[in-house]
């Protein structure tokens, strides 16, 4: 199992817990991935809450559910691209 992450700008393999890369300091990790972090983070604390409707913690976990989505589709279309229109390429078509 490949436990490194190739650098996209240098080529450099580098640790899936480095942020940037160790050789050209190239971000590895999308902003789209820290908000996804944040996402688990938000789901732990809303758990600690107490006294609320029963039907509160489903409704929280599908908008949790609901950003994970976005954010994956966002990453998707980055990782794929050419494959998944994005606003920006309709916007370019559009002129």
């Amino acid at each position: 199992m490949n436990t490194n992450v190739v650098c996209p700008k240098c080529k450099a393999d580098n640790c899936t817990y480095n942020d940037t890369c160790i050789k050209c300091d190239t971000p590895l990790v999308g902003d789209e991935v820290r908000i996804l972090d944040k996402t688990a983070d938000l789901w732990n604390a809303f758990l600690k809450l107490t006294d609320g409707h029963p039907d509160e913690r489903n409704e929280f976990k599908l908008c949790v559910h609901r950003m994970q989505d976005i954010l994956s589709a966002r990453m998707a279309a980055k990782l794929t691209e050419g494959i998944f229109k994005t606003f920006r390429d309709s916007v370019k078509n559009a002129k």
